[in-house]
């Protein structure tokens, strides 16, 4: 894992720590996001290694 980079469930927890909080909302939200995404560039090497 890069320096200085931490995971999603992390900063959540650090945050929590301060008294604030992310919304699960938010969180599904980038996930959700990130997962669309890859998805997209997943699907473009794919089909570019097949041809």
């Amino acid at each position: 894992m890069r320096r200085g980079v931490l995971p999603l469930y992390r900063q959540e927890r650090h945050l929590k720590r301060f008294g604030i909080s992310i919304p699960q909302m938010f969180v599904n939200g980038i996930t959700y996001e990130a997962n669309t995404c890859l998805s997209l560039i997943y699907d473009h090497l794919h089909a570019h290694l097949l041809d």
